[in-house]
């Protein structure tokens, strides 16, 4: 028997293998490695810049941070069933590193739900924080919560797949195992139609939006992103009939072990991409010769005017729609009392980490009006209250 081997130490067992025998170990590493190093660099730009914004780090970014790290341990794991002879036939490998390898893939399988559900949970917690619409904040709540269940009951199901678990890597064991190929698919349906849903859910309020269609359109394209990481998981489907049917994962699993790794990637990637729009502006402009404040001054607003006081609110207006509180004028909250005049500017915290000015959005009196549900624009106790996107630079 072999002794265990440090992680990235050649493995002797493997020099003894004949030239010439095939081996996708190479680009097994390859793929772990191109996948890893690229995400992890996004992720920490977004965390750093983020960081340095006067919100702060918010829920999202600490999905995207344990997103991250699961995809570290998945590389980490993966790289160790190359290690062991994953990429070889079964035949061509020492039992002892057979065993090996289909254990450390095992664990790749388990680790691969944890870091795919962090990545979905990242973009609907960054969906909570920027969208004001109840009801798509009610549906990201619901999705979040079947992502959470299902994602924790298909781990569970891939860590006791076989009873004694070590029949897994050691088929000699007696024991029984349930089907893998129904368990795979079964993730792989959740796991797409949940990327579906993300991915549709903010375009109907985006839609709504008082823009351009033109400013819709690279706004929807910010968050459409997403149709790489379900172009990934349609990939990987459709390698699931070759390593389901294999007997042995080692060779046959390789497809469906690379494309695993690709939508993983993939994911944290895109999950970023729209966190990272304003540092990217900034660079661009910086390369091209232009002003930080000319930046600034079209970059995207997302934000509310001004908080409603809707306690003190309803005793400002009487039946004929006018005012009855002279007397308040010198308070300083709600929108009641003192509204700004139309050119001022205030600063407000862009839901992409930057302070940006905003000087668009309007408080208007109204008579008689309800709310509106696409939340691009909504009369509350005779306010109009509008919010509004400069997607200029998307």
């Amino acid at each position: 028997m072999s002794p265990a081997l440090p992680l990235g130490m050649p493995n002797p067992a493997l020099h003894s293998i004949p030239t010439g025998v095939p081996d996708r170990g190479p680009e097994l590493n390859a793929v772990y490695i191109g996948m890893v190093v690229p995400a992890t660099v996004i992720v920490a730009v977004r965390l750093g810049w983020k960081y340095c914004q006067p919100k702060g780090l918010g829920l999202d970014d600490l999905f995207i941070l344990l997103a991250i790290l699961a995809d570290w341990l998945h590389t980490g794991l993966g790289l160790a069933t190359v290690q062991y002879g994953f990429g070889h036939h079964a035949i061509d490998l020492p039992p002892f590193d057979l065993k090996k390898a289909i254990m450390f893939w095992y664990g790749c399988q388990i680790v691969y739900k944890f870091l795919v559900a962090f990545t979905k949970l990242a973009v609907i917690f960054l969906y909570l924080r920027i969208f004001t619409q109840w009801k798509l904040k009610r549906v990201a709540q619901i999705l979040a919560g079947i992502i959470l269940v299902g994602s924790f009951a298909f781990a569970i199901a891939s860590v006791f797949e076989c009873n004694p678990i070590h029949r897994v890597w050691d088929r000699q064991i007696p024991g029984s195992c349930f089907n893998l190929g129904a368990s795979w698919y079964s993730y792989a349906a959740f796991n797409t139609i949940c990327d579906l849903i993300i991915i549709i859910m903010p375009m109907p309020a985006i839609w709504r939006l008082q823009l351009k269609w033109t400013q819709k359109l690279s706004l929807a394209a910010v968050f459409l992103l997403g149709w790489f990481v379900v172009a990934t998981s349609i990939m990987r489907i459709v390698s699931l009939p070759a390593s389901a049917k294999s007997k042995e994962p080692t060779w046959g699993s390789v497809n469906a072990t690379i494309w695993a790794e690709i939508e993983g990637g993939t994911g944290i990637i895109c999950a970023c991409l729209p966190a990272l729009r304003a540092p990217a502006v900034r660079l661009y402009r910086y390369c091209i010769g232009k002003s930080t404040n000319d930046t600034a001054s079209r970059s995207r607003t997302y934000s509310e005017f001004h908080e409603i006081d809707k306690t003190n609110g309803s005793s400002h207006f009487d039946a004929d729609g006018n005012n009855n509180n002279n007397n308040n004028n010198n308070k300083t909250h709600g929108i009641f009392n003192h509204a700004p005049p139309p050119n001022r500017r205030s600063n407000v915290n862009d839901p992409w980490g930057d302070a940006i000015p905003l000087s668009t959005a309007q408080a208007t009196a109204t008579r008689g009006r309800s709310i509106d549900d696409d939340g691009s624009e909504e009369r509350v106790m005779g306010i109009t209250k509008t919010v509004d996107f400069d997607v200029s630079d998307v």
